[in-house]
């Protein structure tokens, strides 16, 4: 019997642990989104505006490294 309250008062603990931290963050989150412009947080901010590129009638992507090169 006093194995079975251990376990679960271990499971309970754990559990608690997790759902404390997964709160944590979420209201951390809240905190950003509300703190920043929306425009920020939605990363408009470094989204290319640029036309799709197309490649006999079908979008392609060109993909770049820090330096720039493709």
């Amino acid at each position: 019997m006093k194995n079975k309250q251990r376990m679960v008062r271990s499971a309970h603990a754990w559990l608690g642990l997790i759902t404390g931290i997964q709160l944590l963050f979420w209201c951390a989150g809240g905190l950003v989104f509300s703190t920043h412009d929306i425009e920020w947080v939605r990363g408009n901010h470094g989204r290319d505006s640029s036309p799709p590129a197309t490649l006999l009638g079908k979008p392609v992507y060109r993909l770049t490294g820090e330096s720039g090169k493709a």
